[in-house]
């Protein structure tokens, strides 16, 4: 196992732990982050935080428009995707429907391809 390669994701209230436990001073340091539907608001964002992936719909109920998240993690010349899908909801998840949305798994593991996590560890 190559801790270098292991990440957290987290859907809704998950990706609000996902946050907190990566931004905590704690032992945790995942890999790459992934919050999926879940609040976007302003942290403090550490020097070493790791690749951020985030994705969420416009017509999301539970969180309202705000990308401090976003903005801090670029603020910090840290790596972050930002996707935002114009409907999906709260809870799109990974079943097909005929939103834009349908396609956030997609997206993920290629922006997770394009920062190395697929590929074997380099043999010594």
């Amino acid at each position: 196992m190559d801790p270098d390669r292991i990440g957290m994701i987290g859907f809704s209230a998950g990706a609000a732990l996902t946050m907190a436990t990566a931004l905590d001073k704690g032992e945790a340091k995942p890999a790459f982050l992934g919050n999926i539907y879940g609040p976007l608001g302003a942290v403090d964002v550490p020097p070493d935080a790791p690749p951020l992936f985030a994705a969420i719909a416009a017509d999301d109920p539970l969180f309202p428009f705000n990308v401090g998240l976003i903005e801090n993690w670029r603020k910090a010349n840290r790596p972050v995707e930002f996707h935002y899908y114009e409907r999906g909801g709260h809870g799109f998840g990974m079943y097909p429907k005929e939103t834009t949305s349908t396609g956030w798994f997609d997206a993920f593991v290629r922006w997770l391809g394009m920062h190395g996590h697929l590929r074997p560890k380099a043999k010594a």
